[in-house]
């Protein structure tokens, strides 16, 4: 059976075509079996991507992915019981998957034709979550929100580490203390690398309205974590450069749909400084969520009215003007890429994607072609079945549909 998932993978991939009429890769598509596969997906200034999903069989997969679209035919990374699983890639050559297991956390690195698997000491716990960051100065940085072995009262924790290129910690891992990350339906990233080394983590203090950041200088440790000011909530972070940009929202409200309230942004300095978040005013800032920033640039959904337990909304973007209407259409989990020369945001809607770019930081967005094909499901029970990055002038999406997962990628 495995072989047959294989082969029916690889024969797909090689009948996508190289590109779509848009700009996009016709999206090339592998079985995920029933259940949730989760993609995620990382893609490298030269157009090589690697993209990480769950197989039908409960085995972690990956596939290398070149500048034009095509992907290869998935490697196996592990067949453990996995939970929350990330991937980062300088090259598709040089790539590393984060993931959790029940006997712990685990950071395999791309190794010829497979991957070398390090263990790193944690909980187990099946709630734990996951990121990783690619760190050209010394490989890779990953952070883990890790609960309990055993379910109790215990709050979640916050783990950072340093990795070589090998996949083996530099240092001992940190604890953080109470904190979260990753738990809202929707996404987004929490950490990244800026181009001077500089790791950048922004997340949810535990049991209040208030977003914690620590960064850490090339080469060096994490520093303790200190508040961005104000009541915030649902941080999203990406990187420019050397700045990085911490989108969240502000005196937010947080229940069955997630957090709402003034989408705001707090843009980190390369020293790691964070300067007062700022945002527009709003008539209904308690309609607003989901907030994803590029440099100069707010984007977040905003309901024209009530509409409780429902996450489809409009997506609008301010850039220090009046806010800008991208779309009234209903839309969900909006995401900003830095590209080169661009700021893109790309949404779902119940037909497709939908996306804008910006020329210029705080410039108007002007709409441009989504990813092309359905649209990622509408409910998921994982923290997302959908995942974007971007590079350079590369863009790529991943998402998953009724067990099959699509993946397009584009040179802006």
């Amino acid at each position: 059976m495995r072989r047959i998932a294989l082969a029916t993978a690889a024969a797909l991939v090689a009948v996508a075509p190289a590109a779509h009429a848009a700009g996009w890769s016709g999206p090339a598509r592998f079985s995920g079996g029933a259940s949730e596969p989760a993609p995620r997906t990382a893609i490298a200034a030269d157009g090589t991507s690697m993209t990480v999903w769950r197989r039908d069989d409960g085995a972690l997969v990956a596939a290398a992915g070149e500048r034009h679209g095509r992907l290869a035919a998935p490697l196996v990374v592990t067949r453990r019981v996995t939970s929350s699983f990330a991937v980062a890639a300088d090259t598709h050559e040089r790539a590393a998957v984060a993931y959790e297991a029940r006997d712990g956390l685990h950071v395999a690195v791309r190794q010829g034709r497979g991957f070398s698997d390090h263990a790193i000491a944690s909980t187990g716990s099946e709630i734990n979550g996951v990121q990783i960051a690619a760190d050209p100065s010394t490989g890779w940085v990953v952070a883990e929100r890790q609960f309990p072995r055993e379910g109790s009262g215990v709050p979640y924790r916050v783990r950072v580490v340093t990795l070589g290129d090998g996949g083996r910690p530099t240092g001992p891992v940190q604890d953080l203390g109470e904190g979260h990350f990753g738990i809202q339906a929707r996404a987004a990233k929490q950490l990244v690398v800026l181009r001077n080394g500089r790791a950048v983590l922004a997340y949810q203090a535990e049991g209040r309205n208030a977003v914690l950041l620590s960064t850490r200088p090339r080469g060096g440790t994490f520093s303790p974590p200190a508040e961005i000011a104000g009541e915030l909530a649902d941080p999203a972070v990406t990187a420019s450069g050397n700045h990085a940009f911490v989108a969240a929202v502000q005196a937010a409200s947080c229940g069955d749909a997630g957090c709402a309230g003034a989408p705001v942004v707090s843009t980190i300095a390369p020293d790691g400084t964070a300067n007062a978040p700022a945002g527009p005013a709003l008539a209904h800032p308690n309609r607003a969520f989901e907030p994803a920033a590029g440099p100069g640039t707010l984007a977040f959904l905003l309901k024209d009215a009530p509409k409780p337990f429902s996450r489809e909304a409009g997506v609008s973007a301010f850039g220090g003007g009046a806010v800008q209407r991208l779309t009234r259409e209903p839309s969900t989990e909006p995401y900003a890429l830095k590209l080169l020369a661009n700021t893109l945001v790309l949404w779902a809607t119940r037909t497709g994607f939908g996306a804008a770019k910006a020329s210029a930081a705080g410039g108007r967005f002007h709409r441009v072609a989504g990813p092309p094909g359905p649209p990622p499901s509408p409910f998921h029970t994982n923290a997302t079945n959908r995942d974007f990055a971007s590079a350079g002038w590369y863009a790529i999406a991943a998402w998953a549909r009724a067990g099959t997962v699509r993946v397009s990628m584009r040179r802006f």
